[in-house]
């Protein structure tokens, strides 16, 4: 299964997001860049989604 890392500061819209795509993917999510760091360091991301501030 592919593995999709979505960071986004807006817990709401990062926890909709995770319940459409947990269907298809396996899911990581992070609401900050260091949170987001540390999750590509101990996984192999194939795709990450991140909001643009």
């Amino acid at each position: 299964m592919k593995k999709i890392l979505l960071v986004d500061d807006e817990q709401g819209f990062l926890k909709i997001l995770d319940t459409a795509l947990s269907k298809y993917f396996e899911t990581y999510t992070a609401t900050g860049v260091q949170e987001a760091i540390d999750i590509l360091k101990q996984n192999a991301i194939d795709l990450i989604c991140s909001d643009w501030i």
